[in-house]
C-alpha cells in the first residue's frame, strides 16, 4: 500500500520553530566570525623569533650551574701538563684593522678657485674718468675727460707694475682768440662762399706712462685687494683740434691749421692713490682712484701764425681727477693632466 503522508500534529509545532531557531542563530555566529574575527586576526603580525645568542670560543656554564660546577669547568677547561701544573694560554694578538685603499680626490677644473694667498696676476684694465685742469693748461683748456687701456701685473701679491695710454677729450676750449688774423672782429672766419665758417674747437691728447707701485692689503686673508699706491713716468701731449665740417675755407685747410692748433707735449709725472679689488671668483674685478699729471712741455710748432712768432717757453700743465675702470684679469689655463703621488 502507498504511504500515507500524515500532517503533523499540532503538538509538535513549537519544538520545531524551537530548534530552527537554533539553526539561524549559529549561522549568524559562523558569519560574524568570519567577517570580524578572521580579519583582524590577519592584520596582527606574527612574532618575531628572538636572536640566537652566539656561541664563545670558551666554555660558558648553564645558566642552572652552582658556583662549585663553574669552577669545575673553568678547571676542566683550563690546558694542564704531565706534572700537573696549568698552562697559561698565550694571549691573542689584536686584529689589526685592513687598510681601505685611498681615492685620491680629483679638483673641479671648472669652478673657479678662490685664492687665499697672494697671486701674482696679469691683467687688461678699461677705464674712463673726469680731469681738471691746472697751471698753465687751465688757461687753454676746461674740464676733459679720460678714457683709455692699461695692462698691469701684480708680483706676489703685493707689487704692481705696467703702463697706460689714455685719451684726453673736452669741448671746453678757453683760448677762443687763436685766428685774430684771419678773423672778422667778432671772431668769425668767412669761407670764400662770402659766409662765416662753422668752425669749432675741441682738446685732443694723450697720455702715455708706465707706471710702478705698491699693493697693501687691508686684511692678509684677503688677497689681491688693498690701498694702491702709484707712480707713473711717461708723456703727455695735447692740441686745440679745430674741426671745420664744410672745408669751404682756404685759410683753414690742413697745412694751415698746424699753425693754428699750439702742439704741446713734454715729459709727465703720475702719481696716482686708489683702491684695488680682484674678486674670489674672477668675476667683478675693479679700481677706483685719485690720480694727478704734473708735466712740463713746450710747443713744437715753429711758428704761430696769428702772432708771427715762434713760443717755445716752457709750460706747466697739470691735470687731476678721479679714474675708474673694470679687470680683466688673465689667470693661468688650468692643466688637464691630473698627478696623483
Amino acid at each position: 500500500m502507498p504511504e500515507i503522508h500524515r500532517p503533523m500534529p499540532l503538538s509538535f509545532a513549537p519544538s520545531a520553530l524551537f530548534y530552527l531557531g537554533i539553526d539561524l542563530g549559529l549561522t549568524r555566529m559562523v558569519v560574524a566570525f568570519f567577517l570580524v574575527v578572521m580579519p583582524c586576526m590577519a592584520q596582527v603580525s606574527p612574532p618575531q623569533p628572538s636572536p640566537r645568542p652566539t656561541s664563545s670560543p670558551q666554555t660558558q656554564p648553564p645558566p642552572s650551574t652552582t658556583p662549585s660546577q663553574i669552577d669545575a669547568v673553568k678547571t676542566s677547561s683550563t690546558p694542564q701538563t704531565a706534572a700537573g701544573s696549568q698552562v697559561k694560554p698565550k694571549p691573542v694578538p689584536p686584529q689589526q684593522p685592513i687598510p681601505m685603499p685611498i681615492t685620491p680626490r680629483i679638483p673641479n677644473l671648472r669652478k673657479p678657485v678662490i685664492a687665499t694667498t697672494p697671486l701674482s696676476i696679469s691683467s687688461v684694465q678699461t677705464h674712463m674718468g673726469i680731469l681738471m685742469t691746472a697751471g698753465d693748461l687751465a688757461q687753454r683748456f676746461g674740464a676733459a675727460g679720460q678714457v683709455g687701456l692699461d695692462f698691469c701685473r701684480i708680483a706676489q701679491g703685493k707689487w704692481l707694475m705696467g703702463g697706460s695710454i689714455t685719451h684726453l677729450f673736452s669741448n671746453s676750449v678757453r683760448e677762443q682768440d687763436i685766428f685774430s688774423n684771419i678773423s672778422t672782429e667778432s671772431g668769425d672766419v668767412i669761407t670764400r662762399d662770402g659766409v662765416f665758417e662753422d668752425y669749432r674747437l675741441r682738446l685732443f691728447g694723450w697720455l702715455m706712462s708706465a707706471r710702478i707701485g705698491r699693493l697693501i692689503l687691508f686684511d692678509p686673508s684677503r688677497p689681491n685687494r688693498g690701498l694702491s699706491i702709484e707712480l707713473g713716468v711717461g708723456i703727455m701731449q695735447h692740441k686745440i683740434r679745430i674741426e671745420t665740417p664744410v672745408l669751404n675755407s682756404p685759410q683753414l685747410s690742413a697745412d694751415y691749421k698746424r699753425g693754428y692748433d699750439r702742439l704741446s707735449n713734454g715729459l709727465c709725472l703720475s702719481p696716482a692713490l686708489g683702491y684695488l679689488h680682484y674678486a674670489p671668483n674672477r668675476r667683478i674685478n675693479y679700481f677706483i682712484r685719485l690720480e694727478g699729471n704734473l708735466a712740463q712741455t713746450r710747443n713744437r710748432r715753429t711758428v704761430n701764425y696769428d702772432t708771427g712768432l715762434p713760443d717755445h717757453r716752457l709750460r706747466r700743465d697739470a691735470l687731476w681727477g678721479v679714474r675708474a675702470g673694470w679687470i680683466l684679469p688673465l689667470y693661468r689655463r688650468a692643466e688637464k693632466e691630473v698627478n696623483f703621488f
